[in-house]
C-alpha cells in the first residue's frame, strides 16, 4: 500500500505537470495544479502534501479496496460455512456408521440363545438385525429419506430391543397419521430413541418403560419420546454426543423450521420434536 501511494504521488506530480504545460486549464484545475506543483517534486512527500494527496487519492483507491474488501470478506464466510459443513459432515457420517457395539453384542447372544432353543423368532430377528445394519450403512447415505423407511429402520430397532428386554421394560410405539410420502434427515430421530433405552431400560435396577409416538399432520410432524428414570442417574448424562449432533444436524437441515424441548424430571426424561417437513 505504500509503494503503491507513493507512486500515486510521483504519477499525480507528473500528470499535473503535463497538463499545465501543454494544456489551458480551467480556474479550479489551475489551483489544484498549483497545489500539487509549487514546491517542486520533493514537496509531494511533506507531511502536509502527503496528507493532501491523501485525502484525493481516497477518491481513487476506495472503490476498488471496497470491493476487494468485500471479496475477502465473502471468501472468509463462505470458507468458514464450507468448513463448519464439512465438520458436521463427519460428525454425521459418524453418526450414521456407529451403531453402539454392545447393542450388536446382545442382540446376536439373544438371537443365538433363541435358535438354540429352536426359537422361530430367531429367523425373524437376524431379518431386523440385517435390515437395520443395511439402513445405516446404505440407505442412509441420502440426504432425506422416506419417513416410512425411517420408522421401518426404527421399528427394527425397537423389536431387537424387546426380545433384549423382555418382561422387564414396557414398550409402546404409536404412530398416527400418513408416514408414505413424507421426506426426513435420516437418523434423526434414532439419538432420542437410542437414549431412552441407554438411560432409561439400561440404567433401571426393576421395571423400566419406554414410550414413543410419533404424529404427522399436515406438513408437521411430532415426535415425542418418554422413559422411566432410574435412580441415581445424572441427568447431565443424557445430553451425550449423539444428543448434540443431532441437535446440530437439525439445525443444519431444518433451520428455524424446528423446535426441541427436552424436559428431564425426578420420575421421567423426556423430549418433544416439532419439525416442518
Amino acid at each position: 500500500m505504500a509503494v503503491v501511494y507513493f507512486w500515486w504521488l510521483i504519477v499525480t506530480y507528473l500528470t499535473i505537470k503535463y497538463i499545465s504545460t501543454h494544456f489551458t486549464m480551467s480556474t479550479r484545475m489551475t489551483l489544484y495544479a498549483h497545489s500539487v506543483l509549487d514546491g517542486g517534486i520533493k514537496s509531494i512527500f511533506l507531511p502536509k502534501k502527503i496528507v493532501y494527496t491523501l485525502i484525493d487519492a481516497t477518491y481513487i483507491f476506495m472503490p476498488p479496496l471496497s470491493i476487494k474488501l468485500i471479496k475477502s470478506i465473502f471468501s472468509l464466510s463462505t470458507r468458514s460455512i464450507a468448513l463448519e459443513r464439512d465438520n458436521l459432515n463427519l460428525e454425521i457420517n459418524f453418526l450414521k456408521s456407529q451403531i453402539n457395539p454392545h447393542f450388536l453384542f446382545n442382540s446376536l447372544n439373544n438371537i443365538y440363545t433363541l435358535s438354540i432353543k429352536s426359537d422361530q423368532r430367531a429367523s425373524t430377528l437376524i431379518l431386523h438385525l440385517s435390515d437395520l445394519i443395511r439402513y445405516t450403512l446404505y440407505e442412509s447415505e441420502a440426504e432425506k429419506v422416506l419417513l416410512s423407511r425411517e420408522l421401518s429402520f426404527l421399528e427394527d430397532f425397537i423389536e431387537l430391543e424387546r426380545v433384549r428386554y423382555g418382561n422387564n421394560v414396557t414398550i409402546n410405539f404409536r404412530i398416527e397419521g400418513e408416514v408414505e410420502d413424507q421426506p426426513i434427515v435420516p437418523l434423526v430421530l434414532f439419538p432420542f430413541i437410542e437414549n431412552a433405552f441407554k438411560h432409561g431400560a439400561d440404567a433401571s435396577i426393576g421395571p423400566a418403560w419406554v414410550s414413543i409416538f410419533l404424529k404427522i399432520e399436515e406438513k408437521t410432524l411430532l415426535f415425542e419420546v418418554a422413559n422411566s428414570v432410574g435412580k441415581g442417574v445424572v441427568k447431565s448424562e443424557f445430553n451425550g454426543v449423539g444428543i448434540n449432533n443431532v441437535k446440530k444436524r437439525l439445525q443444519l437441515h431444518y433451520a428455524n423450521n424446528y423446535k426441541l424441548n427436552i424436559e428431564p424430571a425426578e420420575s421421567q426424561y423426556k423430549i418433544t420434536l416439532l419439525i416442518n417437513i
